[in-house]
């Protein structure tokens, strides 16, 4: 009996998750990398040190209409009257060559957020990356596109 319940149990939680709901995230430790400054690790994310920090992150493609309405970066600003950070979602096509580029920047906050990048039409298209401009102590903890 015990493993007729857990059985169900399993397969039960398998089909909610496949077929209610899906949530694609990336932490920025994990997947990310820095293409400009220092960065190092801090609170289950990646920090700039010593000045800028620009953060490089690939997305996985999605395909099919409205799958996406936009891109979130969660992140916590070090201080409120500093350079404000800010993201943007960049698309190439197969050759390489930009199609669209689309941005959001950070509030004044320093409590954690998250910054919220529209998607365009031309995301379905080739390649997609996030890059983030940070500034010392701020940290990034990954990106949300679909939940």
């Amino acid at each position: 009996m015990k493993i007729k319940l857990v059985l169900f149990t399993i397969i039960y939680f398998l089909t909610i998750s496949t077929t209610h709901s899906a949530d694609w995230s990336i932490s920025a430790y994990a997947s990310c990398e820095a293409t400009l400054g220092e960065i190092s690790s801090s609170s289950g994310g990646i920090k700039a040190v010593n000045g800028t920090a620009v953060i490089r992150c690939p997305l996985t493609k999605i395909s099919g209409s409205n799958t996406i309405d936009d891109v979130y970066v969660r992140m916590k600003r070090s201080s409120s009257t500093s350079a404000t950070p800010f993201c943007t979602l960049n698309n190439i096509d197969s050759d390489g060559s930009p199609t669209h580029s689309s941005y959001g920047y950070a509030s004044n906050s320093t409590s954690n957020q998250s910054i919220s990048i529209p998607i365009s039409t031309q995301y379905t298209y080739g390649y997609a990356y996030v890059l983030c401009v940070l500034n010392t102590d701020d940290i990034m903890y990954g990106i949300r596109y679909i939940q």
